[in-house]
């Protein structure tokens, strides 16, 4: 057991150690004011994903939670690079672009627009586009063989507003 005194010097000297520190910054220095959010132009307008679609017919003849763990992945790969995007848009084209190499194959046309679902509705839940209906959004889906697969998003242009003219990509013209 702990004398009186032994417990008056224990609570001094850990007064003395949660003793707040003085700030090393500087109060005389000028900040620097916030950025304001930005309306314009998106910074990217290609993003570039490491994997490829899966092919519709997977999703179809498998198990519910294929397709599930599909958009999944989809959506978590998307959410990392969509702040490039800007904000919502009211209209958007885009060209979805599979690059495949090695062991992977040329989807048909319409497994690779099916296999792809995920990864617009992945666009709309994270709010990148308003809804995938047609008057909202147009996709184009185009196949290219090469040495390494991945699938690249191009926005070919956009609208923010109605009340302002669609934005086309200078690269594109």
């Amino acid at each position: 057991m702990l004398e009186a005194a032994s417990l008056e010097e224990l609570s001094k000297l850990a007064a003395k150690c949660c003793k707040k520190r003085p700030s090393k910054k500087d109060k005389s220095a000028p900040r620097v004011p916030p950025k304001p959010p930005r309306s314009g132009p998106p910074i990217d307008w290609v993003l570039e994903f490491d994997r490829l679609p899966i092919s519709q017919n997977k999703t179809t003849y498998s198990p519910w939670y294929v397709h599930h763990n599909d958009k999944r992945d989809w959506l978590r790969r998307i959410s990392l690079s969509a702040y490039k995007l800007g904000g919502t848009f009211l209209y958007s084209s885009w060209r979805v672009e599979r690059h495949y190499g090695g062991r992977n194959k040329e989807f048909d046309h319409a497994n690779l627009v099916g296999g792809l679902k995920g990864f617009f509705d992945s666009l709309v839940q994270l709010g990148v586009i308003q809804d995938d209906a047609p008057t909202f959004f147009k996709a184009d889906y185009v196949q290219f063989p090469a040495t390494k697969s991945f699938t690249r998003l191009v926005l070919l242009e956009y609208q923010l507003a109605a009340d302002q003219p669609r934005v086309q990509n200078p690269s594109q013209g």
